[in-house]
């Protein structure tokens, strides 16, 4: 998806006292984490993160019970190919 975000929906429990949010939050390349349910998360990166949530997930002494890619709208996909296009056109026009 070249330089558009990737987003993962995870379904995970922690132990009691392990902030998950916090945890998936912190891996490298996270743009934002939004907690949909009591044990669903929204991740937004900037690559593919899945290995470094589930790692997370294990070290907050949780269970997961979903991992999975959430594929972008054609809306979506249109939007950013434009916007990444735009911003291209920019820096061009500036080294001029």
């Amino acid at each position: 998806m070249g330089g558009c975000p990737h987003v993962f929906r995870i379904e995970a429990a922690a132990a009691p006292g392990k902030e998950l949010a916090a945890r998936l939050g912190a891996i490298a390349g996270v743009l934002n984490v939004q907690q949909t349910a009591e044990q669903t998360y929204r991740l937004t990166a900037d690559h593919d993160v899945r290995a470094e949530a589930a790692r997370a997930v294990v070290a907050a002494d949780g269970a997961l019970t979903r991992l999975s890619v959430d594929n972008p709208s054609l809306d979506a996909i249109y939007t950013c190919f434009f916007e990444k296009q735009t911003a291209t056109e920019g820096e061009i026009r500036d080294a001029a």
